[in-house]
This record gives C-alpha cells, sequence and structure tokens, in this order.
C-alpha cells in the first residue's frame, strides 16, 4: 500500500502553481489569479509576486488571501497563497502569462538536478472580438488531493470551464529556466501504466515503483468553434510514500517475521519453512541490494552497511509458498 501527497520541499519551499484568468465589461480588461502552493514550514514565503502579463508589461502583485492545510497532507503543511490583479491589454492577440520562482525543491527524482531548476507556471490568454470573451480553465481540486485505488494513484483535478468551451488535456514537461521544458525531465512511470484523461484531466499512475518526489504538469486547451481559444497549465509536485515499490505482487504473501522492524544494523528473521529458503531484501527504490539462502530456525541479516530507508524482505519456499516482511533502517 502507499499514501500519496506533496513532500516537503528543500531548497524551495515552492510546490506548485496554476493561473486562471476572468474577462470583465471591457473585453481587453482581465482579471488575473495566480495560485502557489508552497511549504508552510519553509522560512521563504511569497507576501508579493512578480508577474510578466505576456505584453511587455510587467508588475508586483500582493498576495490577496492565504489558506493553510495543517494536516490535510501528511508529507508537509501546505500554504495555498492567491495574489488578483486586474490588467488591460492595448489589442487583439494571444498573450502568455507568467510567473517565475527562482528554484525547484532538491530531491524531484524526475528532474535532474532540480533544486536548480527554475520554477514556471503560464497561462495562455486569447483576445479575439470575434470569438468572444473567454474564462479560463479553472482546477477546483487542491493540487494535493489524490485517491488511492488498490496500487493505483488518482488526482482529479475537477477541470471546469464556466463558458462550456471544449476541453483537452495532456501531460507536457514543466518549465524551468527561461520558461522553457526542462531538459532531461522524465514522466513518471508505473509497473503497469500512467494515463491522462484527455478529457476530464484525471491523472492515474497504477503501481508507481519509485517512492519520493515528482513533478507532473496537465495542461488544459480550450477550444471554441474549433478555435483555440486559452490554455492553462497545472505545475504541481507530489510524492508516493508508504509502500515497499517494484516488487512482484501478482499472488499471495504470508507475513515473514522479522526482529527489529526498526534497526541500525542486525536484524532477526525466522524462516517459516522448514528447510533452507532463498531470501531478497529490496530498497524503497525496488532495488535488489541483498540476496542469501536462510537456514531452518532463526537467522540474522547485517543491515549495516546499508543507506538510512526502507527495506523489504521477501523469501520463497520449497513449495512455492511466498512470505514477506518489512524493516525500516535507521
Amino acid at each position: 500500500m502507499f499514501s500519496s501527497t506533496i513532500l516537503d520541499a528543500k531548497a524551495s519551499h515552492m510546490l506548485g502553481g496554476e493561473i486562471r484568468y476572468s474577462p470583465t465589461e471591457d473585453p481587453f480588461t482581465y482579471e488575473i489569479e495566480v495560485f502557489l502552493f508552497s511549504n508552510l514550514n519553509s522560512p521563504a514565503d511569497r507576501p508579493e509576486i512578480f508577474i510578466d502579463f505576456g505584453d511587455g508589461v510587467t508588475d508586483t502583485i500582493p498576495r490577496t488571501l492565504i489558506t493553510d492545510y495543517n494536516s490535510e497532507a501528511p508529507c508537509a503543511t501546505v500554504r495555498l497563497s492567491q495574489y488578483l490583479v486586474t490588467h488591460t491589454y492595448s489589442e487583439e492577440g494571444a498573450y502568455v502569462v507568467r510567473f517565475v520562482d527562482q528554484n525547484r525543491s532538491s530531491g524531484i527524482i524526475n528532474i535532474p538536478n532540480s533544486n536548480s531548476q527554475s520554477f514556471c507556471v503560464e497561462a495562455v490568454l486569447m483576445i479575439d472580438q470575434a470569438l468572444g470573451p473567454n474564462t479560463s480553465i479553472a482546477f477546483d481540486t487542491l493540487q494535493f488531493k489524490f485517491q488511492r485505488n488498490w496500487n493505483a494513484l488518482i488526482h482529479e483535478p475537477g477541470a471546469f470551464d464556466a463558458d462550456g468551451d471544449s476541453l483537452a488535456f495532456e501531460l507536457v514537461q514543466p518549465n524551468g529556466h527561461g520558461c522553457f521544458p526542462i531538459n532531461g525531465y522524465q514522466y513518471p512511470e508505473g509497473a503497469n501504466y500512467t494515463w491522462l484523461e484527455p478529457t476530464t484531466g484525471t491523472y492515474i499512475w497504477d503501481y508507481p515503483t519509485v517512492w519520493g518526489e515528482f513533478v507532473i504538469a496537465i495542461r488544459g486547451t480550450e477550444y471554441r468553434n474549433g478555435q483555440l481559444i486559452g490554455q492553462v497549465t497545472r505545475d504541481m509536485t507530489i510524492c508516493v510514500v508508504g509502500f515497499i515499490a517494484g516488487l512482484d505482487d501478482a499472488g499471495p504473501f504470508r507475513s515473514l517475521t522479522i526482529a527489529p522492524n526498526l534497526t541500525n544494523d542486525l536484524i532477526w528473521i525466522e524462516n517459516p519453512s522448514s528447510s533452507p529458503i532463498p531470501t531478497w531484501i529490496h530498497d524503497a527504490r525496488g532495488k535488489l541490494v541483498l540476496s542469501q539462502t536462510l537456514g531452518s530456525g532463526r537467522s540474522s541479516i547485517d543491515l549495516g552497511q546499508f543507506p538510512t530507508g526502507a527495506y523489504i524482505v521477501s523469501a520463497t519456499s520449497a513449495t512455492g509458498q511466498r512470505f514477506s516482511g518489512r524493516v525500516m533502517k535507521q
């Protein structure tokens, strides 16, 4: 089993973000709102942010609302900051509204050197009087909200469009330096599959194979009368914790008695079989780190050489019965 949510950011407090916009009575004036998710425990904060409106104009805008989630995201306490500004464009056109933060958190598995990568979130705002004013796609589900169905991790973003435009969603590379796609980014991989439902934006990650922090970006595009009229991207940090990955789980396991479950070095394993059995130890990434044969009765294994973390011990008897147990190395 596993759980998922946003993890504590290390080098930076930034966990995710997205931009929304809505028209006013003036066809060239729009309300633009930036949503930023950050680590509440970080000393860094953003009482105001610098925004690029995409027409050569930039501005510093103050935060208008703070919502803290102290218990709903168990991997971190999360702060949602909202920033609202009104901006008037001089003419029709396509404008890319952007917010950039200096660093992402360190240790993100699918972004090389993540703590040296910028965080850039953007939205495309189209002003075309022939198509009429447009309200952007809005994601109503908080970024750290996930469902679990057995080993599948599911994020339903709650996307909707107030104008009733046609919507299409896709996974894209998140943006980094210069707001270009991050070089070396890898989409998360599941033991079975990963998939984004193209009409709702629902993200399904069937059996994550690695624990840790990941970044995904969900792009939603609006079409009106067959023409692109707007686009927003949800850039989000997620984590997968609480299960051992990378192991074949087809078929029942019986419990393997291991003591202690929290150790600095030695663990003792009770052989549930009357004959020697092959035994394997995998780390949290699913990598085999040790294999040996246990004799009958009680045997010891020294984990002192291994890094701190979670490990799973598995064994198979001569009759094919499978056993497994878990241990934490501190």
